[in-house]
């Protein structure tokens, strides 16, 4: 008993000291816990604080970078322009709106301010930054800051964005197609044959024909006659020649003739529903001509027949006159150097020589062919290995290069008659051959998409509240909406061209008084002349046959490159006409059509007749390779891409 009393003090007095030590642990334990979760919630104040700055900075950066693109699509491809605009300029300073729970909550504050750098301020490794030759670059240094709450708060966080961003400009690959159209791509023909791929950014459509499809493989881009990075359509990890075809980033209708290559006919057959997909390809605009317009400047273009100077380089700078009448034969051809720029109407016809780009400030007409007089040895490489097409391109190096590019439509042949037409008009107004800018964000009409057919013309704005071109719905960069494309737009800017000639400068031949004068060509003497009709005449013992027709349609061949940013139309067709010796009848024989370079249109509406359609592409303008042989494709602004990056 006495025991079990002494053992129950004891135990009493360890459980008050327990209790003590367990008390005071309770404490340190609790305000250790206070400190650490006051800590951590510090913690999560702070991170959160850098999380909503940095959303805040990102959000700036996206601000910049789409005024930086809005300042480059509103400078027609000049870096002198970009340099005033960008160097040392503040492009954000404002607050932050997010709209949380369907309210609109200031988050913090935006800050961007870019600078043009030098060689000066960084190492470039070799590369022009400040020239403005092929291939020169712009590096923009974009300086991008969050600051939450605001800018001017004691205890803001500021998260900063440090890029150098690359800008510069190339030829479009557009241009590695034989065939390219922006919208609905149509091969209606058992006869068309395609030496070269073939592309659509709608769909293509082949209805029920078999057309043939000679792909060859596309490269990345070229140094000289050097083609560099072999792209492989196909997927397979081969560089076995079997890549290239016809191409759509919309659907695919039809199927090519088993007679094309590659030998798997769906190489090449990449749309909307494979993986991965073909992307859009955006073609360039010739809104603004200034860039094309200094090149022939600083190159001393010009053209000339014999020796006559027609142009300096500009036609219509310091001339009253503003459209161009331009005529070869094979003994006076048309002699191109460089680019040149004629600021109204382009008519050509003929043979020419020498290489060279000529850009029109509205549309250029191809009333009868056109045919270089030192032409390629052959019009394709004599296989599709990178060996063989850079072999050729060497063998033609001197040969004459053509390139025609307009602003707005390419005419064939004679537009003013009647058959012409009536073949051409209704394609033109063929829902699947839509013109108007009203075609949605994706541009493409036919798609379904946001915007399509709703009656807006929508496009971005600018700070002025002015449509930024090649935004939204504005397809061809004017800024201004166009609407459905009509057969009135092919006629001439000025009727002066049939009576005094006011307007038109050239070698326009003399008896000229109607369009159709400039669609004959004299078969016999192998030359263009006046007039529209042919008349054969035969004898046979005293009976005299004598058949006139008509061959202001007829258009055996084009050797150039082919773009426009609107229409490329025409009803064209090449036969002759003979007498049957049997029966004095005369019959009509149908003969080959022949583009040679390449054909490149937002819509197309050519109506044929003849034995067999060629598109021929032109090698040399293969992977941007078309300024190795003086030949100034139409260009477009590269996608920005990042030198350095750098975040605090």
């Amino acid at each position: 008993m006495i025991w079990k009393i002494e053992q129950k003090k004891k135990e009493k007095g360890s459980t008050m000291f327990l209790s003590s030590i367990l008390g005071t642990t309770i404490l340190l334990i609790a305000g250790a816990s206070l400190a650490i979760t006051t800590s951590e919630q510090q913690y999560t104040k702070t991170q959160t604080k850098k999380v909503v700055s940095r959303y805040v900075a990102e959000a700036g950066l996206a601000k910049a970078l789409k005024k930086i693109n809005a300042t480059m699509n509103n400078s027609v491809l000049d870096f002198s322009l970009i340099e005033s605009q960008l160097h040392e300029t503040e492009l954000v300073d404002e607050s932050f709106e997010a709209k949380i729970n369907g309210v609109d909550v200031v988050l913090g504050d935006n800050y961007a301010k870019t600078k043009i750098l030098t060689s000066s301020d960084v190492n470039t490794g070799g590369k022009d930054i400040s020239g403005t030759a092929d291939g020169s670059v712009r590096w923009i240094f974009l300086n991008t800051k969050g600051f939450y709450p605001n800018k001017n708060d004691a205890h803001k966080t500021t998260t900063t964005f440090s890029v150098i961003y690359e800008a510069g400009h190339a030829a479009s690959h557009v241009f590695d197609y034989s065939y390219f159209v922006n919208n609905w791509g149509w091969f209606y023909g058992n006869n068309i044959v395609s030496q070269g791929n073939v592309r659509s950014n709608g769909p293509f459509d082949m209805g029920s024909y078999r057309p043939q499809i000679w792909g060859k493989p596309r490269f990345e881009k070229s140094e000289g006659f050097d083609l560099i990075n072999y792209i492989d359509d196909n997927m397979d990890g081969k560089q076995n020649n079997q890549d290239g075809g016809i191409f759509s980033w919309d659907t695919i209708t039809g199927t090519p003739s088993s007679t094309g290559h590659p030998k798997d006919l769906y190489a090449g057959l990449r749309g909307k529903n494979t993986n991965p997909e073909v992307p859009l390809l955006p073609m360039p605009n010739l809104n603004r001509l200034e860039l094309y317009e200094k090149m022939a400047k600083d190159n001393n273009s010009y053209i000339k027949i014999g020796n006559n100077i027609i142009c300096d380089g500009i036609w219509g700078d310091n001339e009253s006159k503003q459209h161009l009448y331009l005529e070869g034969t094979i003994d006076n051809p048309v002699e191109i150097s460089g680019t040149v720029v004629v600021r109204g109407d382009v008519i050509i016809r003929g043979y020419y020589t020498g290489q060279g780009s000529i850009y029109s400030g509205r549309n250029i007409y191809l009333p009868q062919r056109v045919i270089s007089k030192n032409g390629v040895s052959s019009k394709q490489p004599s296989t599709n290995s990178e060996a063989s097409r850079e072999n050729w391109q060497e063998r033609n190096k001197d040969a004459d290069l053509l390139g025609l590019f307009a602003k707005e439509h390419i005419v064939m042949t004679d537009f003013t008659n009647s058959t012409w037409q009536n073949k051409v008009k209704p394609w033109m107004a063929h829902s699947a051959n839509a013109s108007k800018e009203d075609s949605g964000l994706d541009k493409i009409p036919n798609t379904g998409d946001q915007g399509e057919n709703d009656g807006k013309f929508t496009v971005e704005l600018d700070a002025n509240g002015q449509p930024i071109p090649e935004t939204g719905e504005d397809i061809d960069g004017d800024g201004k909406y166009d609407g459905t494309a009509t057969v009135s737009e092919f006629n001439l800017a000025s009727s002066t061209f049939t009576s005094n000639h006011t307007a038109w400068g050239g070698n326009i031949p003399s008896g000229v008084t109607k369009y159709s004068d400039i669609t004959y060509w004299d078969d016999t003497n192998n030359k263009p002349a006046v007039g529209s009709t042919t008349t054969v005449t035969v004898k046979q013992g005293n009976k005299t046959t004598t058949t006139t027709y008509d061959n202001s349609l007829n258009f055996p061949e084009v050797h150039a490159v082919l773009y426009t940013n609107h229409f490329l139309g025409g009803y064209i067709k090449n036969d002759s006409y003979n007498y049957q010796d049997d029966t004095s009848k005369m019959q009509s024989n149908t003969k080959d059509i022949v583009f040679f370079g390449a054909v490149i249109c937002r819509n197309e509406s050519i109506i044929y007749e003849c034995d067999m359609l060629y598109f021929y592409h032109d090698d040399r303008i293969s992977a941007n390779g078309g300024k190795r042989f003086n030949l100034m494709l139409p260009r477009t602004w590269k996608p920005m891409t990042i030198i350095a990056f750098d975040i605090e």
